[in-house]
C-alpha cells in the first residue's frame, strides 16, 4: 500500500467514521439496529460495522431528499454551484485518505481507488469555468435590467389609466397628480434607459456564450 508523507497527510482515520445512515441532515441508525461488519479483504483485519439499511430506511431517505429538493430548487443557480464546486474540491482534498479506505474496504489498488475518487468528484464540478459564466450573465443582467425598467416606466402609465377608469373613491385631482409623477419619473427612466442601453447591449454582445 502506498505509503507517502501526502497519503499520511490526508489519510483518514476508520474509526472516526460515522457508521449509521445520514438521512435528513443527520447520522442515524437503521431502523431495527441492525449492522453489517466491514474487513480488509487483504489483512482479514476488521474495519469495524456499518448500519444495515431496510427498507423503510430507504423509503425515509427518499422522503427526506424530496422535501429537501424543493429548497434546493428555489436556491439561486450560482449558489448551487458554489455548494457544488466546493464538494468537488473537498472531495480532491482528501482523495487520498478516501482512496486508501475504498483499498481497505474492497481491496482494490490504491492507484485504482484514487481514479475512482477523482472520477467520483467531477460529478460535483461544474460545466462552465466560473469567470467566463459570471462575466456573460453579468453583461445579460444588465440587458435585463434595463429593458425591465423601460416595460416597468410603460406598465405604470397604463395602470394610473386603468385605475382612473376603474376607481370611484380617487378624485380627478389626485389621479391628475398621480399622472403627473408617473409620467415625469418616466420620462427621466426610460431618457436614461434608452441613452445607455446601446453601450450595454454592444457589451452583452461581445461576450462569448460560455457553453460554446
Amino acid at each position: 500500500m502506498h505509503d507517502s508523507s501526502a497519503s499520511r497527510a490526508t489519510a483518514i482515520d476508520p474509526a472516526a467514521i460515522p457508521r449509521g445512515l445520514f438521512i435528513g441532515g443527520m447520522w442515524r441508525e437503521a431502523t431495527g439496529g441492525k449492522t453489517i461488519p466491514v474487513s480488509d479483504p487483504s489483512t482479514e483485519e476488521s474495519l469495524g460495522t456499518i448500519a444495515d439499511a431496510t427498507v423503510e430506511d430507504g423509503l425515509a431517505a427518499v422522503a427526506a431528499a424530496s422535501e429537501a429538493a424543493a429548497d434546493w430548487a428555489k436556491t439561486a443557480p450560482r449558489k448551487r454551484a458554489d455548494i457544488l464546486m466546493k464538494a468537488f474540491h473537498l472531495m480532491l482534498a482528501k482523495a487520498d485518505g478516501l482512496a486508501e479506505l475504498i483499498s481497505r474496504e474492497n481491496g482494490k489498488a490504491l492507484a485504482d481507488a484514487k481514479g475512482e475518487v477523482n472520477y467520483a468528484a467531477e460529478f460535483f464540478r461544474g460545466l462552465y469555468s466560473k469567470k467566463s459564466a459570471s462575466a456573460y450573465l453579468d453583461a445579460l443582467a444588465g440587458v435585463q435590467e434595463h429593458l425591465g425598467a423601460l416595460n416597468d416606466a410603460v406598465v405604470a402609465k397604463a395602470l394610473i389609466a386603468r385605475l382612473g377608469k376603474s376607481s370611484k373613491d380617487l378624485s380627478p385631482e389626485v389621479l391628475a397628480r398621480a399622472d403627473g409623477i408617473v409620467t415625469g419619473w418616466i420620462a427621466a427612466r426610460i431618457k436614461s434607459d434608452l441613452e445607455e442601453l446601446p453601450g450595454v447591449w454592444d457589451e452583452f454582445r461581445r461576450r462569448k456564450p460560455f457553453w460554446k
